[in-house]
């Protein structure tokens, strides 16, 4: 018998939004569930300015970024194509 996991909440998408409320919620040691299909409009940004305290960054690096500090907060994360909820 496998035990079903609960979490507090599940985030769809991990562009700079989704990102951002799976750290706060890790923060906050929510637990969190990040699904992403990757490859979304902001990792192919090659400048974005102005984001929050850059002048200039990569979409890349932003998400690159945002991952590695969701899962330092413990947010589990997924690849996968959410079609139906």
């Amino acid at each position: 018998m496998t035990e079903e996991k609960i979490y507090d909440c599940i985030i769809i998408g991990a562009g700079p939004g989704g990102l951002q409320a799976a750290i706060y919620l890790g923060r906050y040691n929510r637990n969190v569930l990040l699904l992403d299909r990757g490859g979304g409009r902001t990792r192919h940004a090659r400048h974005v300015e102005n984001f929050l305290t850059q002048k200039s960054i990569s979409g890349k690096e932003i998400i690159e970024t945002g991952l590695e500090q969701a899962r330092s907060f413990n947010v589990e994360i997924e690849r996968c194509l959410v079609t139906k909820i």
